[in-house]
């Protein structure tokens, strides 16, 4: 019994009785019903004991007669194993994190005092990037010098959107509890404390009465709290939704949901001759032969071309490049929200920032580029990724997919200030 208390197991044969029958023979006085043999089984799994007894008819060769014990064991069924292969988000190189700088968008919608509170974050943004870049020793090569200037913005507006969150309360979706109330905080400390001491005196009403009353109140307090918060949710998306601002909209349905699970790309696609692959190597390369073949079709024009050309007069003023003030005009025709290049780096950043110091070397480049008989840009700037958009069909085929580039926004306008016109 001892053992048994020490080692938390109990004894099986007394919960399984059937006839009183003993393990043992006395050799001298022939008695049959005295016990000696004894099944210990630990205590916290005696749901899996089945039976436990003496069995009368075998024969051991011994004064001693065998006792069964059945348990039940768990069973797994061995089950089929699904190859499974690398995923492209898997085998890609993960990017940096995407910057979120709605703040600093100029706010005309919601009175005076959120604009001047967004240009007033603007002048702090460009403050803080022009900075940062004073603070770098630029290299003299093209490639690095361009990698220096993104890092430096990067990790300026990075600190500066840390600075700017308007709660340390941060979920993946949007939650109704406000750590910022006061009057709550102070009846969740009552209902602790009365907690506390109705737990070490559990036999005492009054402190029973008080953790009731305390529990009661904070509830009470809780509930109104989040149906504050639903209202105010619901009347927020009912404005937007008048005001036919659809990106908004669809935020804040999000928020309320919880982020949604991201779609990748199938893992495994169909060649061009048939056959269906899953390397990543061999999906990659079918992407590339798809979209190779589908941007460089040879176009036909028509056969008066080249008179109609040379009909029309030549603009000898486009061949100028254009000079800072010009460039930094055309930033302002740039959307917000749009997806960055591999330089990271968002458009509100030249929309409404603006930063000089930022924005000269990366004129400097693109003015090189332009007078130069071999013009070189940064491989960082030139680079751009083609992302496949499922349409509809079959999800193997590549002819069921659409495609789209990400470029960076400063390459993006230094191509398009010749187009752009005030």
């Amino acid at each position: 019994m001892e053992l048994c208390t020490a080692a938390n197991c109990i004894i099986t044969n007394t919960f399984f009785k059937k006839g009183c029958i003993g393990s043992w023979t006395n050799p001298r006085t022939k008695l049959t019903n005295i016990q000696l043999d004894y099944f210990l089984f630990r205590r916290h799994k005696r749901i899996k004991m089945r039976s436990c007894y003496v069995e009368k008819t075998t024969d051991c060769w011994s004064d001693h007669r065998m006792v069964i014990f059945k348990l039940q064991l768990p069973t797994h069924r061995q089950r089929k194993q699904i190859p499974t292969y690398p995923t492209f988000k898997e085998t890609h190189t993960p990017k940096k994190k995407r910057l979120q700088l709605d703040q600093i968008i100029t706010d005309t919608q919601n009175g005076d005092i959120a604009y001047y509170l967004s240009l007033q974050r603007q002048a702090k943004l460009k403050y803080c990037i022009n900075g940062a870049i004073q603070t770098i020793q630029l290299s003299d090569d093209l490639n690095e010098k361009y990698q220096q200037l993104c890092d430096g913005i990067y990790t300026a507006c990075d600190k500066f959107s840390q600075t700017t969150q308007e709660s340390p309360f941060r979920k993946n979706n949007a939650y109704w509890f406000d750590v910022n109330d006061k009057q709550t905080q102070i009846l969740l400390k009552k209902r602790q404390t009365a907690f506390e001491l109705h737990r070490k005196f559990p036999c005492d009403i009054f402190y029973r009465d008080q953790y009731e009353i305390a529990k009661l109140k904070t509830h009470k307090s809780l509930k109104r709290m989040e149906n504050k918060w639903w209202r105010n949710q619901g009347k927020y998306m009912e404005t937007q939704a008048k005001e036919n601002k659809v990106r908004s909209y669809y935020q804040a349905i999000k928020r309320l949901y919880g982020p949604q699970r991201s779609t990748s790309l199938p893992q495994m696609i169909q060649k061009k001759c048939g056959t269906i692959t899953f390397k990543s190597k061999e999906i990659l390369e079918t992407w590339k032969e798809y979209f190779s073949e589908l941007l460089n079709k040879q176009t036909k024009t028509s056969i008066d071309i080249d008179t109609y050309l040379q009909a029309q007069p030549t603009c000898w003023e486009l061949d100028d490049p254009p000079d800072l003030g010009e460039w930094v005009k055309t930033f302002k025709h740039l959307n917000n929200h749009k997806t960055p290049g591999e330089d990271n780096l968002i458009s509100e950043i030249f929309r409404y920032a603006k930063p000089i110091n930022a924005l000269e070397p990366f004129h400097n480049m693109i003015t090189k580029a332009w007078l130069s008989d071999s013009p070189t840009l940064p491989t960082l700037m030139c680079t751009t990724i083609m992302i496949p958009l499922f349409k509809k069909g079959d999800k193997k085929e590549c002819s069921n997919y659409r495609g789209i580039t990400t470029k960076s926004h400063i390459l993006k306008q230094g191509y398009q200030n010749s187009c752009i016109t005030d």
